[in-house]
């Protein structure tokens, strides 16, 4: 079995993000495309899911700090689409379970989550195959703002070493945007910035990984 991931993150709705996903998903055909997050902007959230509804390969998603909540009623209309929010689904093999919103960091954000009950209920959720996608980076690992601050979930990073998902894909932090590791753990912050449109995840039946990160062809 391969399966190819295309992943993203902190797309804000930015029309010239929106265009690359598109290109990227018909030059390189992944097989399931993942949004991590801040999908749309805090205003005009209807444009932006209207640039996703032609996308005909299953779209996991999972609301960020931007995306209100009427961003799942928009994109419930989208047939491919499924909110992930503390649920656990299988495509192609793979076990992906998600989480919505940020969590208590550092600085506001319009949407948080109290962090005891959607995490209790992903304890139950996650094995050491699953796929864990959510908005914020675990604490430590590709978290840092402005070279210098952790801005990562203590929860995620929790979660992350009891259950030993197999992948964690996230974003929101920009500039600490890569791969890294927590423990065996391997930690994908996709955010689409800095010259970067998303990651193709290329993954095996054994679980092997093979990262493409794709540079952006246009500014912005």
């Amino acid at each position: 079995m391969h399966t190819r991931i295309y992943a993203v993150a902190d797309i804000h709705g930015k029309q010239n993000r929106l265009n690359a996903i598109l290109n990227n998903i018909e030059r390189w055909r992944p097989d399931i495309l993942v949004l991590a997050g801040d999908i749309t902007g805090y205003i005009r959230a209807g444009k932006t899911v209207e640039a996703l509804s032609s996308i005909a390969i299953p779209m996991l998603y999972v609301r960020g700090n931007t995306d209100r909540r009427h961003v799942e009623r928009l994109m419930a209309e989208i047939p491919t689409s499924q909110h992930l929010h503390l649920k656990s689904t299988e495509i192609s093999g793979l076990n992906f379970v998600g989480v919505s919103g940020t969590l208590p960091l550092p600085f506001h954000s319009k949407i948080q989550l109290n962090e005891a009950e959607p995490f209790d209920q992903l304890d139950r959720m996650l094995t050491g195959a699953s796929i864990l996608v959510c908005h914020p980076p675990p604490m430590g690992i590709c978290d840092r703002v402005a070279g210098r601050v952790h801005a990562g979930s203590r929860a995620i990073y929790n979660l992350a070493i009891t259950h030993n998902p197999a992948l964690v894909i996230c974003g929101h932090i920009h500039e600490a945007r890569g791969p890294d590791f927590l423990g065996k753990v391997r930690v994908v912050n996709c955010a689409m910035a800095g010259g970067c449109e998303g990651v193709l995840i290329d993954i095996q039946n054994d679980l092997n990984m093979l990262l493409t990160w794709l540079p952006a062809q246009t500014s912005g």
